[in-house]
């Protein structure tokens, strides 16, 4: 997933009267094997241990008690109906499970969530190393912030939906992004019109897919040719050609998008979930909130009690060393290359330009979700952000770090003030892991039950589960119950509903009963058994020992 520099042009750069060919990968100029040092595979590591030390832990243990209506259309449909998703304008919502789910097949696990744990870390490290590419793109020459920018992109935490494999898409959709950007701009800094059309044609099929899986990059994608404009200066001929092949995808998707809500009435998933309130004070007021959420690193919500803390800050200590281990090989580069070059790393312009350009992305990643009715959820809201607010917590101490007068000591002051968002964003997400794995074995524990109890089933069947804890509800809604029950015996149609230990029916409960007999209500997702007798049904009781 990882995209190759190569496709960037050779470009000399003159510091203080000395020449320095350079390359994506590394500088030549100093004698010494430091110096011929590749970056790209030196932030790809460092990028690669920061998430193996948040999701290691949890890799092989944690699941999907929600969201698994990804995997029955996996398990039902065909090997390529299975990337398409039902909804007209995310079709693409499904690539990743779906992937996910034929790795298992490929491996001999299928059914096991073990292979969307590793897609969903291959995803979380394509975001910080794409983030770090486009980095040294936009401000040609950097080499520690872009690394900086990368790692707390990796590391931020502020979405309480981090590590919940459940929100493959909301990665899935940031690589697009990022692939898009990083495409439209190779395409702009392309001297020959055959490549810089190719590469245009990658950038439009990117954001094709980003856009068809979810709406909220909209509004970054329409900024993107003017942040290459503002970053990189390109002849406003080649910008403006660019540009008008790269608009035409958003365009369409506005059009589509305004022709489906503006004939139906408010049936879709998404009118059902918009605000009620649109005052410019309550939205400017949900938007600050967002932003502050974002790159206020030491408020981010904890989730104490799944890990023990000795555990949680083990493994965010070793996420701080690898994130200064690497740190100091670009320290150590940057001073074996030249001892009298600048420094971009701390020019004043580009880091007020890294800053501005940060804040600006920062805040396009929440209009869309500004819509809902609820947006100070924290909760899938705050995932894209981490692009933006990283670029501004990288600028902010780069601007904190210049006025010391010597090189070395201003990377140390950024790597120190990193480490420091490193160590919180790592534990919060080592909170986060440590939770949803406790989520999933609660309920693999009430499916586990389920099958141990009723091996095998007739076709038509209603599983009725009863005595669920209220206070400690193992299913959390009843669409999750009936979905685990599709999985747990495929191609037989099945049903299942559950009633908490004091009666009353589990929340989203649609199958109701009548003078012994069954029957959907017409409500949310059809069940796959709509009507039954009583005699068809199974009743279980729930055991909190399993």
């Amino acid at each position: 997933m990882a995209v190759r520099e190569a496709v960037q042009t050779r470009e000399t750069t003159e510091v203080n009267s000395e020449f320095l060919q350079e390359t994506p990968g590394h500088i030549r100029g100093a004698g010494s094997s430091l110096a011929r040092l590749d970056l790209r595979m030196v932030a790809a590591v460092a990028y690669a241990l920061l998430v193996l030390a948040m999701w290691g832990t949890f890799s092989f243990s944690s699941g999907m008690p929600g969201e698994t209506g990804f995997a029955f259309q996996s398990q039902t449909q065909s090997v390529w109906q299975g990337f398409w998703y039902v909804d007209p304008l995310r079709p693409h919502t499904n690539t990743f499970y779906h992937v996910s789910y034929l790795l298992g097949e490929i491996l001999e696990v299928t059914g096991s969530f073990v292979p969307y744990q590793f897609v969903y870390a291959a995803l979380w490290w394509a975001k910080g190393f794409l983030l770090f590419l486009l980095m040294r793109r936009l401000f040609p020459g950097t080499v520690f912030i872009p690394y900086v920018v990368g790692a707390l992109a990796v590391v931020h935490a502020s979405d309480t939906a981090l590590q919940w494999v459940g929100q493959l898409n909301q990665l899935g959709f940031t690589l697009w992004l990022l692939l898009a950007i990083y495409f439209l701009i190779a395409s702009v800094e392309q001297s020959s019109k055959i490549r810089a059309a190719a590469y245009l044609v990658l950038a439009g099929f990117f954001q094709y897919m980003c856009l068809w899986s979810y709406e909220s990059p909209l509004f970054i994608i329409l900024f993107a040719p003017f942040l290459i404009g503002f970053l990189l200066r390109p002849t406003f001929k080649r910008l403006w050609v660019t540009s008008i092949g790269w608009y035409a995808i958003p365009i369409l998707y506005i059009f589509l998008s305004l022709k489906r809500y503006l004939h139906t009435t408010g049936t879709t998933y998404q009118e059902s979930v918009l605000r009620k309130t649109w005052s410019v004070h309550a939205l400017l007021s949900d938007l600050v909130f967002n932003v502050r959420a974002s790159v206020s690193f030491w408020s981010w919500k904890p989730q104490s009690g799944y890990l023990s803390e000795t555990d949680v800050h083990r493994l965010a200590a070793f996420a701080t060393m690898v994130f200064v281990v690497a740190a100091m090989t670009f320290i150590f580069y940057k001073k074996r290359r030249s001892e009298a070059a600048a420094d971009p790393d701390f020019d004043f312009a580009t880091d007020w330009k890294l800053l501005a350009a940060g804040s600006v992305l920062l805040i396009l990643s929440f209009p869309a979700y500004l819509a809902l009715s609820d947006p100070r959820t924290l909760w899938r809201t705050q995932l894209l952000s981490a692009i933006g607010a990283a670029m501004v917590l990288g600028a902010v101490f780069a601007l904190m770090a210049k006025p010391f007068p010597r090189r070395w000591v201003r990377d140390l002051v950024v790597m120190c003030m990193s480490a420091l968002v490193v160590f919180y964003g790592a534990s919060r997400a080592v909170e986060r892991g440590a939770f949803f794995r406790w989520n999933w074995h609660r309920h693999q524990v009430a499916i586990q039950e389920v099958i141990r109890d009723a091996p095998q089933i007739r076709p038509e069947t209603i599983i009725a589960l009863v005595g669920v804890p209220k206070e400690n509800d193992p299913l959390g809604h009843d669409m999750w119950f009936d979905m685990a029950l599709r999985l747990a015996y495929p191609k037989v149609p099945v049903a299942g509903v559950f009633y908490y230990s004091d009666g009353a029916p589990g929340l989203g409960n649609t199958l109701k009963l009548s003078a012994n007999h069954w029957h959907w209500d017409g409500t949310t997702m059809a069940p796959l058994v709509r009507e039954a007798s009583l005699e068809q049904t199974i009743v279980l009781e729930y055991r909190a020992d399993g």
